[in-house]
């Protein structure tokens, strides 16, 4: 695993951290021409940089150029409250007014969460994956941090931190955490995207993330410091979040 530089941008408040990320993003978007592939999670964090990006930045943002993947998805339907897709189209995709054939979710109506892991899977390899090179899928993605180091839904010590033939694959998540079912980018896939930005806010994420920023090595107990893309790695956190 190579060593890389991480990068931290605090902001005083949830909305503070979510501009700063917002606008790196919109500075990416200036140094290439090409379509920007970004890769969101879900959860209850992102809903503020998510509302940050569709009401500050909806005419700032080339956003005819961007494809939205996820980075996870809980097995639930569509329009069930616990599902990251009806999230990110509630609070940044429908206020966007993205174009249908921009937006790759993950199936939750197939047969079961195998078949959609493997559905998406094939969906990230004809979109994204070059005949000439194995590397990079996604330009960004976009991750949060649980209080136990998870990240995406790779949990601490999992078995799906050890795949790594595999892009996308079938997690569960501690019997404390439902639904438990998961569909999840592996480590594999998360390392070859280009860059990956932490959002983190909340007093609660705090011991974790620092427990984070002083490991110099990456560690299953803490999945989140096993991310290392193939540029840079950037964290996005309130001032509760970096006590």
């Amino acid at each position: 695993m190579k060593t890389q530089t991480i990068f931290i941008h605090r902001g005083p408040e949830p909305r503070d951290a979510a501009r700063l990320l917002a606008i790196w993003l919109q500075d990416y978007t200036l140094t290439t021409a090409k379509p920007v592939h970004l890769a969101l999670s879900g959860g209850r964090s992102p809903i503020t940089l998510f509302e940050c990006l569709a009401q500050e930045f909806h005419d700032a943002m080339p956003w005819d150029r961007f494809h939205f993947w996820q980075v996870d998805e809980r097995w639930v339907p569509f329009d069930h409250p616990a599902s990251n897709a009806r999230l990110i189209h509630r609070f940044l995709l429908q206020p966007l007014s993205i174009d249908p054939a921009s937006v790759h979710l993950i199936d939750t109506s197939l047969a079961g969460p195998d078949i959609a892991a493997r559905i998406y899977e094939q969906t990230i390899v004809q979109v994204l994956q070059s005949n000439a090179t194995p590397a990079p899928l996604f330009d960004i993605v976009i991750l949060g941090v649980g209080p136990d180091g998870h990240t995406a839904s790779l949990f601490p010590n999992a078995p799906a931190l050890t795949i790594t033939d595999r892009l996308v694959t079938v997690a569960q998540a501690p019997p404390n955490m439902q639904p438990a079912t998961r569909i999840t980018l592996t480590l594999t896939a998360l390392n070859r995207s280009r860059h990956a930005l932490f959002f983190v806010i909340g007093k609660e994420k705090a011991a974790v993330v620092q427990e984070i920023w002083r490991r110099s090595q990456p560690s299953p107990e803490l999945p989140a410091s096993m991310v290392h893309p193939l540029d840079s790695v950037h964290w996005f956190v309130d001032d509760a979040a970096a006590m």
